[in-house]
């Protein structure tokens, strides 16, 4: 009797172990802009990363530092997008607001065909 008593939840442990060891986490996938030539009125070279899985995370990378968006999709990343520029500046980038405009535009851009391309993907998988 104790033998099942201790037999049954070792085995149901190992079942669910099992069963969950098939889930695979998304793959991510990661593009970079140069948006310095578009934002800064001076020399000034700026690659910012987006980097998404699709599914569950989004986010830029610029100067080693990350900056989560708050959704998967690109209009969900105001707030890293503003970050970015606010460390670009510190950086030494001399930028007008319309650059800036037309700099977050190129780089959501690139975002949203990003995550265009990595859902297919997981479509097609």
């Amino acid at each position: 009797m104790k033998v099942r008593r201790i037999l049954f939840p070792v085995l149901m442990a190992m079942a669910v172990s099992f069963s969950s060891c098939g889930e695979d986490d998304p793959e991510e996938s990661c593009d970079g802009e140069n948006i310095g030539e578009e934002m800064c009125s001076n020399d000034f070279s700026a690659v910012a990363t987006f980097c998404t899985d699709g599914e569950n995370n989004s986010y830029y990378t610029y100067g080693g530092d990350k900056f989560e968006c708050d959704g998967v999709d690109a209009n969900t990343c105001a707030d890293a997008l503003d970050a970015v520029a606010v460390k670009m500046i510190e950086a030494g980038c001399e930028t007008g607001k319309s650059a800036e405009i037309k700099a977050q535009a190129k780089i959501t851009k690139m975002a949203e065909n990003l995550l265009v391309k990595v859902r297919q993907e997981s479509i097609s998988n």
